[in-house]
């Protein structure tokens, strides 16, 4: 719950700033900026809720013995079909059979980059 409620302000605060930099627009190639910059966000936006949406299958298809999903192939393909398909469309990691550990790995290492760098963007935007 506090992660969503701190996802929803960050959101709305990337959005106060979008406006923002709308309200600066002097010149057509200040519009392109802020046209793609919008681009971006929305791409950001919705890849961020493919990987929750993906993340959240994924724990409740696999939950831990003792509970409802204890059953012998519980959902476990679907929620790791969820997941490669998630990082097959955002990344391109090819077949299911070519899915290794450490190019997910790498990948997560990526994202954690590129999402601090964006913060400190956001940060130095204010």
């Amino acid at each position: 719950a506090d992660m969503q409620r701190r996802r929803a302000e960050l959101e709305a605060q990337e959005k106060r700033l979008l406006i923002h930099a709308a309200s600066r627009v002097t010149d057509r190639r200040s519009m392109r900026v802020v046209e793609h910059l919008t681009h971006l966000h929305k791409a950001s936006v919705s890849q961020q809720k493919m990987f929750q949406d993906a993340l959240t299958r994924f724990h409740q298809q696999t939950a831990p013995v003792g509970t409802d999903n204890d059953e012998e192939g519980s959902g476990n393909d679907e929620a790791t079909s969820a997941l490669f398909e998630f990082f097959s469309k955002t990344v391109g990691l090819g077949s299911a059979d070519s899915w290794k550990p450490e190019l997910i790995a790498a990948e997560f290492q990526r994202l954690r980059s590129e999402n601090r760098m964006l913060g400190d963007e956001i940060e130095r935007l204010r």
